[in-house]
């Protein structure tokens, strides 16, 4: 008779979604994996083996936690913003194989942070076609995970008379806005806002 029935999983740790560490781009995973008492199979001789889709979380198990399909055991494991999977693949001795997996969901809840917003500036034109500097490089930003853009508002470049509300004359003044937005998530955002005085 020939055995075609692939091992089944009883356990199986939960898939889980996750916050950062705040301050790193990873959380902390705490789970117990699955051992051989957990298969149901018609065939006495069982393994399994893991797997991650990640290969510094591969490496990490297997430094710190190495796996023991007789006794499972707890593991731990710092997982990157993203998804990522632990496998567990069960084999008979037929060569029947099944799989059981584990993802883990790490959501980048930080907001990029301006460590350097820029003072308030003085620009030395009232003339109508006077252009707003770009101010983006005297900000600093930092994240967790790396911001993707930096922008201002109004946009370097813009005429002065295009500037809305803008009275062309000394000591006048208009607000700058940069906005860092971060690399993981358009939803997580950061304004800086500064005054820019007209000076003649």
């Amino acid at each position: 008779v020939e055995d075609d029935v692939p091992p089944v999983f009883n356990y199986c740790p939960d898939d889980v979604t996750l916050d950062n560490t705040t301050g790193d781009c990873s959380a902390l995973r705490v789970w117990v994996q699955p051992n051989l008492d957990d298969l149901t199979d018609c065939d006495n001789i069982l393994s399994i083996r893991r797997e991650s889709t990640d290969p510094a979380v591969q490496q990490a198990l297997d430094l710190n936690y190495p796996y023991n399909d007789t006794t499972g055991g707890v593991a731990i494991a710092e997982f990157p913003v993203g998804e990522t999977y632990v496998l567990y693949i069960a084999e008979d001795s037929s060569g029947n194989i099944n799989t059981c997996f584990m993802k883990v969901t790490v959501v980048d809840a930080e907001a990029p942070v301006f460590a350097v917003c820029p003072n308030d500036q003085v620009l030395g034109s009232i003339c109508a076609d006077a252009l707003v500097p770009d101010y983006r490089g005297l900000a600093t930003v930092t994240d967790n995970c790396g911001f993707d853009t930096l922008t201002q508002d109004p946009a370097p470049g813009t005429l002065l008379s295009n500037v809305p509300g803008l009275i062309l004359d000394a000591g006048e003044s208009f607000t700058v806005t940069l906005n860092a937005t971060d690399a993981d998530s358009a939803f997580l955002s950061t304004d800086c806002t500064f005054e820019v005085t007209l000076e003649d």
